[in-house]
């Protein structure tokens, strides 16, 4: 976001207020002079404004002025992005699972359902390829996740077959290689 220093200046009343948007401003005009237009943010602003925050953080580190970047907050975002990028790739691990699960234990009303299920399935497993192909240090995690998973994967077929729990196998009846093998099918 860019802020205009004489258009902000001039809609303040009191000009010696201690608020943020003046000292964002005094910054303002102190580095640039006035009328200077120039990117404007505080940590604050990270609570605050996560848009501005960012792409100020952005363009600093464009810039190379690493001296003014926010540090610790830029460092808790990529930690959680990897960490949402691995929510992502358990999530849909749950999914491919619980669609195995109904394939295998729904034989009776499969023919019902056989074209969204084959879809889902088929989606699953090109999702989980491709975030494994974006991130290939989950690689080494995958058989953690993909047991970790599992548990979720039966509470979900619990919920769309209306089975109960005992329905399914207490541990995971697939092999990983299996789950996200194009031509498995389990019958």
């Amino acid at each position: 976001m860019i802020l205009k220093f004489k258009e902000l200046r001039s809609n303040l009343k009191d000009k010696t207020d201690y608020s943020p948007v003046v000292i964002i401003m005094n910054r303002v005009h102190n580095d640039f002079g006035p009328g200077g237009i120039a990117m404007a943010t505080t940590t604050a602003d990270y609570e605050q404004d996560f848009y501005l925050w960012a792409t100020h953080n952005a363009h600093l580190l464009r810039q190379r002025r690493f001296a003014e970047i926010d540090v610790d907050h830029i460092a808790e975002e990529l930690e959680d992005m990897g960490r949402s990028s691995r929510r992502a790739l358990s999530s849909r691990l749950e999914i491919l699972l619980a669609h195995l699960l109904k394939w295998m234990t729904q034989q009776d009303i499969r023919a019902a359902h056989i074209h969204s299920w084959r879809a889902t399935i088929k989606e699953q497993r090109r999702m989980v390829a491709k975030l494994l192909n974006e991130n290939p240090s989950f690689r080494h995690d995958l058989a953690e996740v993909f047991k970790d998973s599992y548990e979720g994967a039966v509470n979900k077929a619990v919920v769309e077959t209306n089975l109960p729990e005992a329905t399914f196998p207490a541990a995971c009846p697939f092999s990983l290689e299996q789950a996200l093998d194009d031509g498995y099918w389990p019958d």
